[in-house]
């Protein structure tokens, strides 16, 4: 599969590496897979991995290690179903390649550098870092980076005056659920060793049109998913190209049982893939839809279906053809529902979908709050009260808009189960964090629909 890229406008440093920024540097061995503990659990193919390992030919790999290359990657007789041991069987380990090609470190061949860290530094870095590619995660919060660097590697049985080197990153970013790779490519000079014919001196191929390193990702059922072209210009050009717009930097969502590319894809078929991929019944909260290419001129309608029954339908709000999100209405269910995007003049059954599921609204963490909650305040109009929320919200709208705060109260009379605004507390007021009112009494508001909430939106 071809990863789409594009020449970059801005470039980016790789994150900082060495010694000296508290790495440790890997054994000076050729074919050297370093086993790596992990105090939290790194959340990778819709698997949560306890322990991963670090090549040295340009591969990290999760719960068993991958330490040499197939001779048969030459002619793209690719190992999909990896056998890590060479005891006959497919282990299949959860990979990352980084660049899979036949790196040798020994002597001065360069260095590969490993840090786990949650220092403040590093994780404000990664956590800018994926608001920036990923701007529906606006909530993230990197709680760990794991930064793998290979600085300045050469290949096996280099010869001659030459002397390529390469130099790339691996950066794995997660909070414990949601998880991000940035691959950053520094120089990339040479893509084959001698041992898969390749010029001894330049680490190249006579026919460009082919080459070893392969870039990209295994998940799950062993295929090999994300890759890059197998050609050699392609994989040379790493270090000017990206997925983001930033020179040498490619970034991927990797929690999942699929990569979420913040790039579409334009093939026919195209996965969907969301985030969050889960919400609370009372809904409202942005589903951000990543992977086809969103048509800006047509209508695309989020479907929404429970067993086999559309119970829900609203337009997406597309804003480019990478960016879309819709807003669910309330669901009167629990549950894994289908959601699937219905572009206008195509057919239901031949659209992109994927399963969102809808929790208990208790599991999810309000947005906006009361003060002083726990008091008989609430409970009648006429007293004086008080909510708060986080400044800035994306859910809440249009950063440049005024903020409206309502109230629903929950109906189950005909036509159907619904939400209906019953009280206007202000529709204009500043997005400062807090809010006072004192609620007047609601005819339309009885012990039996008593039930409901308040929130908070611009526009």
């Amino acid at each position: 599969m071809l990863c789409l890229t594009w020449a970059a406008e801005s470039q980016a440093e790789l994150y900082p590496s060495g010694t000296g920024s508290g790495d440790t540097a890997l054994s000076k061995q050729n074919d050297i897979a370093q086993l790596v503990a992990l105090d939290r659990l790194f959340p990778f193919g819709g698997k949560y991995h306890s322990t991963l390992y670090i090549g040295d030919n340009g591969v990290i790999s999760f719960d068993d290690a991958v330490s040499e290359e197939a001779d048969g990657a030459r002619f793209r007789n690719l190992p999909y179903y990896y056998d890590v041991d060479g005891d006959g069987q497919f282990e299949d380990p959860d990979t990352i390649f980084a660049f899979w090609a036949d790196v040798d470190i020994t002597g001065d061949g360069g260095n590969v550098y490993y840090r786990v860290t949650s220092s403040t530094t590093t994780l404000d870095q990664a956590t800018a870092d994926v608001h920036t590619y990923f701007r529906s995660n606006f909530n993230f919060r990197a709680q760990v980076v794991i930064v793998v660097t290979w600085d300045q590697v050469s290949f096996f049985d280099q010869t001659g005056a030459s002397d390529p080197r390469n130099t790339f990153q691996a950066v794995l970013i997660h909070d414990g659920q949601e998880s991000f790779v940035l691959l950053n490519y520094g120089s990339i000079t040479w893509v084959v060793g001698t041992r898969m014919d390749g010029d001894p001196n330049t680490g190249l191929y006579t026919d460009t049109q082919l080459g070893i390193a392969i870039v990209g990702f295994l998940m799950g059922d062993g295929t090999i998913v994300k890759n890059f072209a197998y050609e050699q210009d392609t994989l040379r050009s790493l270090s000017a190209d990206s997925n983001v717009d930033v020179e040498g930097v490619y970034a991927y969502k990797v929690d999942g049982s699929s990569v979420i590319d913040p790039v579409c894809n334009a093939a026919p078929g195209a996965e969907l893939s969301i985030t969050p991929a889960r919400c609370g019944m009372m809904g409202g909260e942005k589903i951000y839809l990543y992977g086809p290419c969103w048509a800006v001129e047509k209508v695309q309608t989020c479907v929404f279906s429970y067993g086999g029954e559309i119970i829900q339908q609203v337009n997406a709000t597309v804003n480019n053809t990478n960016e879309a999100y819709c807003v669910p209405e309330p669901f009167f269910l629990v549950g894994e529902v289908t959601v699937t995007v219905l572009e206008a003049g195509d057919e239901l059954a031949n659209s992109p979908s994927t399963i969102y599921s809808v929790i208990e609204s208790g599991r999810i963490t309000p947005t906006v709050t009361r003060r002083d909650s726990d008091t008989s305040s609430w409970d009648k109009a006429g007293n004086s009260l008080a909510i708060s929320w986080d400044v800035d919200q994306e859910s809440f709208g249009p950063s440049d808009s005024a903020l409206s705060i309502t109230v629903l109260a929950y109906r189950e009379d005909n036509p159907r189960p619904r939400w209906e605004t019953v009280y206007m507390i202000t529709n204009g007021t500043a997005d400062d964090g807090s809010y006072s009112f004192t609620p007047t009494a609601q005819v339309d508001v009885t012990e039996a629909n008593a039930f409901g909430v308040i929130t908070n939106y611009r526009g």
